[in-house]
């Protein structure tokens, strides 16, 4: 956990340090320079960012005859001329005028994310929504192989489509391995007359139809969901709720971790059954379609919840037995 962990501490204090770097050069530029304020010194004279040596000295020479004290009592004068005759010393001198320049360029490219902030997050929920219904397309893929390869699943298909899917030998119980070779073989031929066939099997028959066979048979997949196809708005709704749900398995990995490996407490049973199903890739719906006797021959298997399932058994038997002897004491009374 720890190894995992370290390259995303190191984006994280990478992106921090980069972060006190650029504010470490504009607070030296702040701190060495006054600058012209939240006011532009190019503005201040009335000239643009190309303007020339003798331009800037010749509006400055203009504007502070008009804004000078002695001529204009107004006090936008009073307020403006101090303006104007710091802009004029820092453009004035080529070596801080360069600097400025310099200043003003970062201080756009710090600032001109604000002003993009919704197209960079708009831009961004959309590659991780494309990537998510790419992952859901490719695990659902997988489901569907792995479905494919249960010998009740083929044999309704071939039987009720006609799909000619290849039956794993010995995949199916009440098939013995003469019956399936024999099946596999008339399979392959068929295949070789209609030219050779190379189409694979999850691409043989439909999602409905494979969803149908399961229904009738009765079994649940988990992570098929009557086979739907991913589509960009259910990856949008994934992405959008990762947040919460992200919040909640991390709050739940946390107690576990102080709850069983730092204060080393015995499992619950409740725990102990979320551990089980867990190990055996099931999820909560699948769990809970087995029986009482499925659970439990899951449960006799060693692991991490077997001491909670030998006391649950314990109490369990000792509840069966107070029972009987309660029936035995009515009987005789």
């Amino acid at each position: 956990m720890k190894n995992a962990a370290m390259p995303e501490n190191r984006r994280v204090w990478l992106c921090v340090v980069f972060a006190m770097g650029l504010a470490g050069v504009q607070g030296q530029f702040d701190r060495n320079e006054r600058w012209c304020g939240d006011d532009s010194c190019y503005d201040l004279l009335k000239l643009d960012v190309s303007a020339t040596h003798s331009e800037i000295k010749s509006s400055y020479k203009k504007l502070s005859l008009e804004l000078h004290p002695d001529r204009n009592d107004s006090e936008e004068a009073k307020v403006q001329f101090p303006k104007v005759a710091i802009a004029y010393e820092i453009l004035s001198d080529p070596e801080r005028r360069k600097k400025y320049d310099k200043y003003v360029n970062m201080k756009r490219q710090m600032d001109s994310p604000r002003e993009n902030v919704v197209i960079v997050a708009a831009v961004l929920f959309g590659l991780l929504s494309v990537c998510t219904k790419f992952y859901q397309s490719q695990r659902l893929q997988r489901i569907r192989g792995k479905i494919l390869e249960n010998g009740g699943v083929v044999r309704l298909l071939n039987e009720k489509y006609k799909a000619n899917l290849p039956l794993k030998t010995g995949a199916t119980a009440g098939v013995d391995r003469k019956t399936a070779r024999k099946q596999a073989r008339k399979q392959k031929k068929n295949a070789s007359k209609s030219g050779g066939d190379e189409t694979p099997a999850s691409e043989k028959v439909t999602n409905a139809q494979i969803d149908a066979a399961l229904k009738e048979l009765d079994i649940y997949v988990a992570g098929w969901n009557g086979g739907s196809e991913p589509n960009f708005v259910s990856a949008a709704i994934s992405v959008a709720t990762f947040p919460l749900t992200g919040f909640t398995s991390t709050l739940s990995t946390a107690r576990w971790i102080w709850q069983y490996y730092v204060m080393k407490q015995d499992l619950t049973l409740e725990d102990a059954y979320t551990a089980c199903r867990k190990k055996n890739d099931f999820d909560q719906t699948g769990w809970d379609r087995l029986s009482e006797d499925e659970r439990a021959s899951f449960l006799n298997k060693e692991g991490e919840w077997s001491k909670a399932w030998k006391a649950e058994k314990r109490r369990r038997r000792e509840a069966e037995d107070a029972e009987k002897r309660r029936a035995r004491e009515a009987a005789a009374k």
